[in-house]
């Protein structure tokens, strides 16, 4: 409940900002277009760069190392690797069975 004015008071000593191109409402409060972080990180999550991310990291890259060269945050690396392991895992069922 105390929120906004937390939020306020960090505005107004500089301990808190906005982006630059923040919309906001009538009211002063901010307005995010979620639509735009939606459509780049479904671009984001391939399962050409997952298997990618799998394929490094099987090769002993680090977490961090991984992220750089798929050109994706840290947080999202982990879950990245997971998808491409079971890419691989399924790729190998599909080859054994008859």
């Amino acid at each position: 409940m105390e929120a906004p004015h937390l939020v306020k008071i960090g505005l107004q000593r500089g301990w808190l900002s906005y982006p630059k191109d923040m919309a906001f409402k009538a009211d002063g409060t901010p307005d995010p277009v979620i639509e735009a972080f939606d459509e780049v990180t479904e671009q984001r999550h391939t399962p050409d760069l997952a298997r990618k991310a799998y394929y490094l990291r099987d090769r002993g890259l680090s977490l961090n190392e991984v992220a750089a060269a798929c050109q994706v945050p840290r947080g999202s690396v982990v879950y990245l690797i997971s998808k491409g392991h079971e890419l691989f895992l399924a790729s190998q069922r599909k080859d054994i069975e008859p």
